[in-house]
């Protein structure tokens, strides 16, 4: 069993909510808007993350799909792009292992440290999959 750590996250963003914006200064709604970017792009990298677990330990083929980017789509009722582009991400920012365990450090580190921060998106990863260890490319 594992713990859910996502009380706190979900009592944060109900705060955040509950902020009644109207007339607020506008570098208040400014600061806003930057602090909830920051937000979701540190949420994105730590979903990043756990894509890439998923992918690792392909959950998808366990659940009848063909891909991890089909999984997400019926999972998280993303588009077939969004699905694609979120696991393109983990793939470039997130360390594996080797079948026989050795690490293959993430292609592109700096992205992740600056997701992880929140001063990058996602959407600045590559447009292709690396080959994991052990497994063949199945897009």
């Amino acid at each position: 069993m594992y713990e859910n750590t996502f009380d706190p996250l979900m009592a944060a963003i109900d705060a955040a909510a509950g902020v009644d914006v109207l007339g607020l200064h506008p570098a208040a709604l400014l600061d806003r808007l930057d602090g909830l970017e920051t937000a979701k792009r540190r949420l994105e990298a730590v979903q990043a993350v756990t894509i890439c677990e998923i992918d690792t330990q392909d959950l998808a083929s366990a659940a009848g799909f063909r891909t991890t980017a089909a999984l997400l789509l019926f999972r998280l009722g993303w588009s077939p792009r969004t699905a694609r582009a979120r696991v393109r991400t983990a793939d470039a920012t997130t360390p594996v292992h080797s079948p026989t365990g050795t690490p293959t450090p993430a292609p592109y580190p700096r992205l992740a440290a600056l997701m992880s921060t929140g001063t990058a998106s996602g959407e600045q990863a590559p447009s292709r999959r690396r080959r994991r260890p052990g497994r063949a490319d199945r897009w």
